[in-house]
């Protein structure tokens, strides 16, 4: 219950200093006015509690900021063999996002058809030292493709830590004849980021995440929810 004592006191003090702002003195609500405002606020509250609505599966999860753990959500989300097609599109959104800082463009086109694996905690060449957050890579055909994501949420990049995975792409795509791209995730970009590597933010994740569950049913659907819960995840992880 609103204390009517408390409020008309907490007028009294107020009204004064708004006056002397803005020249004039508008009256205060009642103290029924406000119950009655807090009554209808607080049941709208408790009906969309009760139905799920500030229920977020990754916050239930308890991932918090977690570099790995986010990762291996992201991972999945990306992944059709894990949550259907709209992985891929999740994907494509978000590649669409991370526009390449020089000519080398990502294969958006062959990605529609082709199916590719995610993998998280990948040591391409074998170098424990240099474990890749995500790798996403084509499967059949040839030459195909590799993508690599290296994300930061609170840690900084380690000493020449994408300088050292460039250089073991640039070995991969020797050996193998693959395209292979490099990708930033974090909170800000390095003042001396190498050109060649695009720089995404994580409120240009949630921005993909958003655009990919764009309609009603999508959104909905489980792994659309999913989708949509990890949007909402990391909207303050740039913060």
């Amino acid at each position: 219950m609103i204390d009517a004592r408390k409020l008309e006191s907490f007028g009294s003090f107020t009204r004064p200093l708004f006056a002397a702002i803005r020249g004039e003195v508008r009256p205060l609500p009642s103290a029924s006015q406000l119950a009655l405002t807090c009554e209808a606020l607080q049941s709208g509250f408790i009906a969309a509690r009760n139905a799920g609505a500030y229920a977020n599966a990754w916050t239930i999860a308890g991932i918090g900021k977690r570099e790995t753990r986010n990762c291996a959500v992201l991972g999945r989300l990306w992944d059709p063999v894990i949550v259907g097609e709209i992985g891929r599109k999740f994907l494509i959104e978000t590649l669409s996002l991370a526009d390449p800082r020089d000519e080398h463009a990502f294969p958006i086109e062959d990605l529609r058809g082709r199916p590719y694996s995610v993998i998280c905690e990948s040591c391409l060449a074998g170098d424990t030292a240099n474990r890749m957050d995500i790798v996403i890579q084509s499967l059949g055909g040839t030459p195909g493709w590799t993508i690599v994501i290296e994300a930061k949420v609170e840690a900084d990049l380690g000493e020449n830590q994408l300088e050292r995975y460039a250089l073991d792409l640039a070995d991969r795509n020797r050996l193998t004849g693959r395209d292979t791209y490099l990708i930033l995730l974090s909170p800000n970009a390095p003042d001396a980021l190498d050109k060649a590597i695009p720089h995404l933010r994580w409120q240009d994740i949630a921005s993909a995440a958003r655009g990919t569950v764009s309609s009603s049913d999508e959104a909905l659907a489980p792994p659309g929810s999913l989708i949509r819960d990890f949007a909402d995840h990391i909207r303050h992880f740039d913060l």
